[in-house]
């Protein structure tokens, strides 16, 4: 349902007009809340039910400590109604839409919807799901690389695919006839993390230490992968690094999927793509694979998304024709997560 939303993504926009109006009235403080904040985005979160349906969203506004504290405390509640109420000033020819609510809270690493949060900028902002780069829905992972070790981390790309990890390889993920320096830039600006495929040679590349310098700058998470025998240095220095072997490094996966995951930290955003590759499973070993990944990782199943998965099971005869999965629980599985009883049958889920 939320796919078919038309506000969340004009968020960027409607922000940069406010930013010309709030510098032409003088009303610095808010400009300074836009300029300065990153701005997340939760679809979909109030309705009703008046003139067919009318759906709220919720805008959540990080701000340095710096910047906050420029709020007094007594106005917070004020100045952030101020922006909503412009927000759907600027909104009110979109129908049965509207921003329900706006709220300012500090920077919190620890808080999954900061990490997703958007810095403000006067370029329009990119849709992530709009870029050929990156597969619709799926965990954002930029794979910062030397060029002669292409094969090996696009074999892991390969393998945390099944997690619901989409993987940017320079130059594997850019289409003929792109200009392969502007590709890399959108990946950097749309990752959620930047996985640093540590060789040997990794810092002696210019590329590769300005786009961890570029995701260090932007609070992007840094996941270190330790290849050969020279350790991250430079600002990965103090981070944790995972140690594999880069004859093997697709037996990384787990590893990486298990930092990716603790740094992410929100279920909706986790197991979202991992039904996701479950229910485009192309053969019955991706399906029995892909089921186990749920089964390690899920422990809830919510109505929308269990419906996701009555859809996809009865039209991909690789999932309901896989006895294997069957004999691995997956009925089982889905009750427990659903709290309700779900049966195979005819080649379809039934739910009772």
């Amino acid at each position: 349902m939320s796919n078919n939303f038309i506000l969340p993504s004009k968020v960027g926009t409607y922000l940069r007009r406010l930013d010309l109006d709030y510098s032409s009235t003088e009303r610095c403080l808010h400009r300074e809340i836009i300029r300065e904040g990153r701005w997340y985005v939760k679809a979909g979160v109030d309705f009703d039910s008046i003139d067919g349906g009318t759906y709220g969203h919720h805008v959540t506004i990080f701000l340095s400590e710096e910047t906050m504290g420029k709020i007094a405390f007594s106005r917070q509640r004020d100045v952030c109604s101020d922006i909503r109420a412009d927000l759907n000033a600027c909104a009110e020819k979109v129908a049965n839409e509207y921003f329900c609510s706006v709220t300012v809270e500090l920077f919190d690493e620890t808080d999954p919807d900061f990490l997703a949060a958007i810095a403000f900028s006067r370029r329009p902002p990119l849709n992530p799901d709009a870029l050929s780069i990156w597969k619709p829905g799926n965990i954002r992972v930029f794979v910062s690389h030397r060029d002669r070790h292409k094969a090996s981390a696009s074999l892991l790309a390969t393998a945390l695919a099944q997690y619901g990890v989409s993987c940017f390889v320079a130059h594997d993920s850019i289409e003929a006839m792109t200009s392969w320096p502007d590709e890399i830039l959108k990946a950097l600006r749309t990752m959620e993390f930047l996985l640093a495929f540590v060789t040997d040679d990794f810092h002696e590349s210019i590329w590769t230490n300005q786009e961890v310098g570029f995701a260090i700058g932007k609070e992007i998470p840094v996941v270190p992968l330790k290849l050969e025998i020279a350790a991250p240095s430079g600002v990965l220095q103090s981070l944790q690094a995972i140690k594999g072997r880069l004859s093997n490094a697709s037996d990384s996966a787990p590893e990486v999927y298990a930092a990716l995951s603790e740094k992410l930290g929100q279920r909706e955003r986790l197991q979202g793509p991992l039904i996701n590759a479950f229910l485009e499973s192309s053969s019955f070993t991706d399906a029995m694979d892909r089921l186990a990944m749920l089964q390690k990782v899920v422990t809830k199943l919510d109505e929308a998304e269990l419906e996701r998965i009555k859809t996809g099971y009865k039209i991909n005869d690789q999932l309901h024709g896989c006895a294997g999965i069957h004999h691995r629980g997956l009925e089982s599985f889905l009750s427990r997560c659903s709290g309700k009883k779900v049966t195979a049958r005819n080649r379809q889920l039934v739910v009772e």
